[in-house]
């Protein structure tokens, strides 16, 4: 499969897949292209064989165990790729670090102790 790039400031983002049928990589691509959201919002998560787009909204929390940065999403927690710096960048003003290896949600604090 071959993949082109432009980048074009004044674009509305756009994606054209040209194939023979619809494979389970262009099934994909076609999920991705579906989700409402801003693309500076897209995060994954990993949890045994399942990847699943996180939704910042919903994040309580980034945290780094054992050398990798997990997020808290309700009860579950996923693996991500990226480093807390990372998170800080791609993440809005409702995310706040708050040592060196946490980042949170600050509309999901009940309260503190």
């Amino acid at each position: 499969m071959k993949f082109y790039l432009e980048l074009d400031e004044n674009a509305e983002p756009s994606v054209t897949v040209k194939c023979k049928s619809v494979t389970p990589i262009v099934a994909k691509i076609e999920e991705l292209c579906a989700l409402d959201t801003d693309e500076s919002e897209l995060l994954y998560g990993y949890s045994g064989d399942e990847i699943a787009p996180l939704d910042c909204v919903e994040v309580v929390c980034f945290f780094t165990r054992d050398g990798k940065v997990f997020a808290m999403v309700g009860e579950r927690e996923y693996a991500t790729k990226l480093r807390i710096k990372q998170v800080l960048e791609l993440t809005d003003d409702t995310f706040i670090r708050i040592n060196q290896g946490c980042v949170i949600n600050i509309k999901k604090i009940e309260n503190l102790y």
